[in-house]
């Protein structure tokens, strides 16, 4: 993720502890990592004027934009499914005007795949609210787009695999690539989908 405007948390063994610091690169996460003991490390999607005060009743951070995820997950034995998946939805969202990030598509570490792209919002509405229904609703409208350019049998390969609800989300949080997964050990990494699984 982009530098300072992401906020990054991390599950350790007392709990959930989010980043207070600036996120500079990533030096400055593998020291939060190894300052709080992480198991697992997140960042969140949304893009924040001043990440820091992400999760404050006292002062509310400006809501920039968000990123555009695709979080794909299989049962266990079933991860070409999932790479599958994120096959067909990469070819879907050809049409549509997103970058795959640099990193991406990944492998998540434990069940699944993971595309994220960007999403330009050259004029968002001032009103903080206006600005999160705005985002809601393209969202929304993307993914009717999408299911719509699948047949009946394609749709069989990704609607099971396809967590809709982390897309549609602009404060969904994702896994920092590079990081393991506490379950597997396993790191979130970069992989071409006609290879991997």
């Amino acid at each position: 993720p982009a530098p300072l405007l992401r906020h990054v948390r991390a599950k350790t063994a007392q709990g959930w502890r989010k980043c207070r610091g600036r996120i500079r690169d990533p030096a400055d996460v593998a020291a939060f990592m190894a300052r709080v003991g992480a198991t697992d490390t997140f960042y969140g999607v949304a893009k924040w004027g001043t990440p820091t005060l992400v999760g404050r009743a006292d002062r509310a951070p400006v809501l920039l934009g968000a990123d555009l995820p695709f979080d794909l997950d299989a049962p266990p034995g079933r991860l070409a499914h999932a790479a599958r998946a994120a096959r067909l939805l990469a070819w879907a969202m050809q049409p549509e005007p997103y970058r795959l990030q640099d990193g991406y598509p990944a492998f998540t570490g434990r069940k699944g795949y993971r595309l994220v792209y960007d999403e330009q919002y050259p004029n968002l509405p001032a009103s903080p609210a206006r600005r999160l229904l705005l985002l809601m609703d393209r969202r929304r409208l993307l993914v009717a787009r999408l299911r719509s350019r699948f047949s009946a049998k394609q749709w069989r390969s990704v609607g099971p695999y396809w967590d809709v609800g982390v897309t549609q989300n602009p404060f969904a949080v994702i896994r920092v690539l590079g990081t393991p997964h506490s379950h597997t050990g396993h790191r979130s990494v970069p992989c071409d989908l006609t290879t991997h699984a």
